[in-house]
């Protein structure tokens, strides 16, 4: 029993322990500024729509927090895909690339990964919810 408390203690000391995302109302980062969430349930297809304090989660009733979290995912992808152009452009020139693709995926440890040889870029998904200087 005191080698869990012990064991628990340093994982929150340390930082590698990630909280469990419940999608209830709450609070969400959006490009570092917090915003209230709220989870709204309606028979229709879901959304997320961000409002000038909130972003509204609208989800059928009984969606699971798998689901909550699909939904929440992709409407973050998309924030991203707004504004990462103009960083791709802006690097894509300095490195004098042609063409360079980029994709946005889940990462545990990695902000980015980018393969000059292969002209890819591979972009975090938590990106969309850090300042936009993050992103460069």
């Amino acid at each position: 029993m005191e080698l869990d408390k012990k064991a628990a203690a340093k994982t929150a000391q340390s930082g590698t322990g990630n909280p469990k995302r419940t999608f209830n109302t709450g609070k969400s980062l959006l490009s570092g500024q917090a915003y209230l969430m709220k989870v709204i349930e309606h028979n229709a297809t879901p959304k997320v729509i961000l409002k000038r304090s909130a972003i509204a989660l609208y989800v059928r009733p009984d969606t699971s927090r798998e689901k909550r979290g699909v939904v929440l995912d992709e409407w973050y992808r998309q924030k991203l895909r707004e504004i990462v152009p103009e960083y791709i452009a802006y690097w894509k020139k300095k490195m004098r690339l042609e063409e360079v693709e980029y994709a946005i995926k889940k990462m545990k440890t990695k902000w980015g990964i980018c393969n000059r040889e292969a002209k890819r870029i591979w972009l975090n998904l938590e990106l969309a919810k850090k300042p936009k200087e993050c992103i460069e």
